[in-house]
């Protein structure tokens, strides 16, 4: 097999030339429960898009805000991160974000994700930009 890579330095590409895919799979998953990422919990995606930045984020914004302020007021477990830029932050003219949401039952994410849901819906914000989540996403463009 040959394996072309920009960052040859990169520890995952040494454990896996070096012990196989079981050793590198192994410690992969180990990371992401110690991260508490799937498949370790549930994760929902909010993606925000729109022609102008500054749009996108003060939607981003408000949303992770009342997020957080839904979860504190009700001791959720439920975590909240971001808003982040998406990891291609400017496609198509557009201007795109994340907040992703994360908890170790799935019945905590979705009644998290229905709060966030209902708020979007009747934020004049959200009428201004693209907006949509994405429930066990399998990527994060």
């Amino acid at each position: 097999m040959l394996v072309q890579t920009l960052h040859p330095d990169d520890p995952h590409l040494g454990r896996l030339a070096e012990h196989g895919y079981g050793a590198l799979a192994r410690d992969l998953l180990e990371e992401r429960r110690q991260a508490q990422l799937p498949p370790f919990s549930f994760m929902a995606l909010l993606r925000v898009e729109s022609p102008q930045v500054e749009a996108a984020t003060a939607l981003a914004q408000a949303a992770a805000r009342t997020l957080r302020h839904w979860i504190d007021a009700q001791q959720s477990p439920v975590r909240c991160l971001g808003p982040v830029p998406a990891p291609m932050e400017r496609r198509q003219n557009r201007y795109h974000l994340h907040v992703m949401l994360n908890a170790t039952k799935r019945s905590q994410l979705h009644e998290a994700a229905s709060v966030l849901v209902q708020w979007l819906e009747q934020s004049p914000e959200a009428r201004r930009v693209r907006w949509s989540l994405d429930i066990d996403p399998q990527s994060l463009t």
